[in-house]
């Protein structure tokens, strides 16, 4: 596992850690929402699901050396 995670960030990190989040409000155009609550749907899962397997690589990809 790497010290620090590869994934730019745009802030600084705090010098003490803390639990504290966030929301980031963003919205997916019409034809990939419709892609995937169909893909949803033909998983039989939750387009929520759906969108945090899709981080996952991504998240994979910037947290290995």
């Amino acid at each position: 596992m790497p010290d620090l995670s590869t994934i730019p960030s745009d802030r600084p990190r705090p010098a003490e850690l803390s639990t504290d989040g966030a929301r980031i409000a963003f919205r997916l155009d019409a034809d990939v929402t419709s892609a995937v609550r169909r893909f949803a749907r033909a998983a039989r899962t939750t387009p929520f699901t759906v969108l945090t397997a899709a981080a996952v690589p991504l998240l994979h990809r910037h947290g290995t050396a």
